[in-house]
């Protein structure tokens, strides 16, 4: 049995018990403050009339509901038929409401007053002086003549009528409260299961959400370290001590990918480090004719980004926009908005004449541009141009997440 149902059966248990000992505390209260008896026939009698509504919602919950839920719902309406059935025999057969009790009459006299089967008064002698007392039986005032005298009954109970509420009901209004009852029964489960549903589903596209992501983290880690990797083999031929510091900062980039990659935030002053350090790497591979810059904030504290998010870009402007043989230039600018709840990212690269007539659309941009409707869904601007002064500009603005 799972927690779930453990929780559902307790609380049943825990709701008919309530709806048990409600009636008791109610008939105790009556009797302090009528300072009378405990009335423990009416209290038999409300049990009587609760006890068939027990039966009924346990037999609605724990059977009639799997073959509702199981979509068996002929089955369902037909073994609710019967239930009903039985339940409207057992009312006509017992007929618990009309319950029966006898008049109770103070302790001392020996004769009712009334003797019902004869509809007669019976009345001791009254010795008292005055006009003599009335009785009342039915909300009508019972004298048994002018100059005959009643029995003086000061104390009488009348415990024809029922203290209970639920007691007076006629009989199809009991019908309709076990109609109503399984009903609510019915509607509450199906809304409790739904929401569970709903709760499944959730839970299952978070997962899905969050396997997609690594799998395009996956695409991004081996398409930058097969370029990083062809700058270091360019290396080895031209300076080989320039490889081997190469090859120490490419294990620094190695292991801000395999381990803070796997954040789902980073750092946005790790995430500008990344970045700089790749781009040292790339300015071996190239001339002094090409022109790189970075600006960032002066504070970055607090701030988190998604891993890898901007290095897409960088590979991107510089595969299409620098070259040795010609005058070339990458700008990358990292600010915050005035309001201080949005981070921008600007690159702007130029554009090489052999790559000119290139769509400069790799398979990076496409995988951030996914990361991004994951992590973000409609929540962030992405605006990819390229612009008459033979320039492309990528634009990235991403709402400010602190740590």
């Amino acid at each position: 049995m799972t927690q779930y149902k453990k929780t559902e059966n307790l609380i049943i248990a825990i709701g008919w018990a309530v709806i048990f000992i409600l009636p008791a505390l109610y008939l105790y209260y009556v009797s302090v403050t009528d300072e009378s008896e405990f009335d423990s026939f009416e209290l038999w009698q409300t049990w009587k009339l609760l006890l068939p509504y027990a039966v009924i919602f346990c037999t609605h919950h724990y059977l009639l509901l799997r073959l509702y839920h199981k979509h068996h719902y002929v089955i369902y309406g037909l073994t609710l038929l019967m239930v009903m059935g039985c339940y409207t025999m057992y009312l006509i057969t017992f007929r618990p409401d009309l319950p029966r009790k006898e008049i109770i009459f103070r302790k001392g006299f020996d004769n009712p007053p009334f003797d019902a089967p004869h509809g007669h008064f019976n009345a001791p002698p009254f010795h008292g002086k005055g006009m003599p007392p009335r009785l009342k039986h039915d909300g009508f005032d019972m004298r048994h003549g002018h100059n005959e005298q009643l029995h003086p009954l000061a104390h009488h109970h009348d415990k024809i009528g029922p203290k209970y509420i639920l007691l007076r009901a006629p009989l199809m209004g009991r019908i309709v409260i076990a109609l109503l009852m399984m009903g609510v029964d019915l509607g509450i489960v199906s809304l409790i299961n739904a929401s569970m549903t709903r709760s499944r589903l959730l839970t299952l596209e978070k997962e899905k959400l969050k396997m997609e992501l690594e799998y395009l983290k996956y695409q991004i880690n081996p398409h930058f370290f097969m370029n990083t990797l062809n700058n270091i083999h360019a290396l080895v031929d031209i300076d080989q001590e320039t490889a081997k510091r190469t090859i120490i900062d490419l294990s620094k980039l190695m292991r801000y990918v395999l381990y803070d990659s796997g954040e789902k935030f980073v750092p946005l002053d790790k995430e500008i480090q990344f970045i700089q350090l790749y781009i040292s790497l790339m300015r071996i591979r190239y001339s002094t004719n090409v022109d790189i810059q970075v600006s960032t904030p002066d504070n970055m504290g607090g701030v988190m980004v998604p891993p890898l998010l901007f290095i897409c870009f960088v590979e991107n402007a510089f595969k299409h926009g620098v070259s040795n043989r010609q005058q070339s230039f990458i700008n990358i600018y990292v600010s915050y908005d005035d309001s201080h709840e949005h981070l921008s990212f600007l690159c702007v690269n130029s554009i090489v004449e052999q790559t000119k007539k290139d769509n400069h659309h790799g398979i990076g941009i496409e995988n951030a541009r996914k990361r991004l409707e994951l992590i973000y869904g409609d929540d962030y601007i992405l605006r990819i141009k390229e612009n008459e002064e033979k320039t492309f500009e990528v634009w990235l603005q991403i709402p400010i997440t602190q740590q």
